[in-house]
């Protein structure tokens, strides 16, 4: 009984995992019905989609720019007594050391970026050319001058920017103490002393080791008016383990690994902002299951398993202007992508359908 419990069960989550894998030829009765669009909704048909820009951030942290001292010696070879070339010789070299904490991670936001659907990104060419032009380097654009600059030479509706609020770092060794206890009741005759002062000493290493905490803010700013329209702090921390300080260059790596690991919790509000949108071209029915044409395909970057939304468009009057808006609202309805997908279009799975909610010309979002 216990194993047929279980073989229906991964029957279930088998089938639940083949849900978008349909035979297309099976839908063959078609659903004409059209949903009716506002005049002030109709420019939401138009597929352009902005373009955006990721540029280094301000560092505003105490972290930065750093002198390292190397010792460099030459010896000389000795041979049977003797001395053969030059006599040993030490010298100390200081050299500057910048972490680029700047500019780091701006692969990792350009990527989650294009991962929405919904923009054009400015290469990275393209704005090396605009940042040696108005000579942007590790500040950031946050003076609304320098956006509007920017956004003229270069034609980006979005800046993507912010700043390293601040990078703490904290060394403990307690085993160093722990050890000295140790090593103080190593020749005594009592044995629980003993084990008690080494079980002591090996948790307390545990703890060794570098706590990294890092905190940055992301911005998206319009560049048209040079408005933040979202800000958003980040913070992450992480540990070094180890029972000496860590070198300049693991606390660098530290730090990076902490933004890096804390920048994704920014693509659900990249997505929604950024969201790649088209509209439903053919609905076609096998008796409750519902299957939607989409006018978006391989061009768009779609792909199996994607899933979209349905927006309800409605014509919104002001009662105090009496002027008129697109009101836009994202519904419960989830359609996912299936395996048919051409240039230019794409079937979806339409789940949970109800028939009096699914039109043709209404419109769809990416969510995921």
């Amino acid at each position: 009984m216990y194993k047929i419990l279980l073989l229906s069960i991964s029957i279930l989550i088998f089938s639940g995992c083949l849900s978008t894998e349909i035979n297309i030829a099976t839908y063959k009765q078609s659903i004409n019905i059209k949903e009716n669009i506002p005049q002030v909704c109709k420019s939401n048909f138009k597929q352009t989609k902005p373009t955006v820009a990721v540029v280094n951030f301000t560092n505003n942290s105490t972290f930065g720019t750093a002198k390292i001292s190397t010792n460099n010696s030459d010896a000389s070879i000795g041979l049977f007594g003797f001395s053969l070339g030059a006599s040993s010789n030490k010298t100390n070299t200081i050299k500057t050391v910048e972490p680029k904490l700047a500019k780091a991670f701006i692969p990792l936001i350009e990527k989650m970026i294009l991962d929405t659907g919904g923009t054009e990104l400015f290469t990275r060419t393209d704005l090396d050319k605009v940042d040696t032009e108005l000579k942007l380097q590790d500040s950031g654009l946050l003076d609304p001058s320098s956006i509007v600059e920017f956004g003229l030479n270069s034609g980006v509706e979005y800046i993507i920017t912010g700043s390293i609020d601040y990078v703490e770092h904290n060394f403990k060794n307690y085993s160093k103490t722990t050890g000295t206890l140790a090593n103080a009741t190593y020749n005594t005759d009592n044995t629980n002393l003993k084990l008690a002062a080494t079980g002591l000493h090996f948790i307390s290493s545990l703890f060794d080791g570098t706590t990294v905490k890092t905190a940055i803010t992301v911005k998206i700013i319009d560049v048209s008016t040079g408005k933040i329209i979202f800000s958003q702090q980040i913070k992450k921390d992480t540990k070094i383990n180890s029972k000496n300080k860590p070198s300049y260059d693991q606390l660098v790596g530290a730090v990076k690994n902490c933004i890096s690991e804390a920048l994704p919790i920014l693509q659900d509000k990249f997505q929604d902002k950024f969201s790649l949108k088209g509209y439903i071209t053919k609905l076609k029915k096998d008796g409750n299951d519902i299957i939607a044409q989409i006018n978006l395909g391989k061009k768009d970057n779609i792909k199996k398993g994607q899933i979209f939304i349905i927006q309800s468009m409605n014509e919104d009057i002001d009662p105090l202007t009496n002027t008129t808006s697109c009101e836009l609202l994202d519904t419960n309805t989830k359609l996912t992508v299936t395996k048919y997908i051409s240039k230019d279009k794409s079937w979806l799975k339409v789940e949970n359908p109800n028939n009096s909610q699914i039109k043709l010309l209404q419109l769809v979002k990416k969510i995921k």
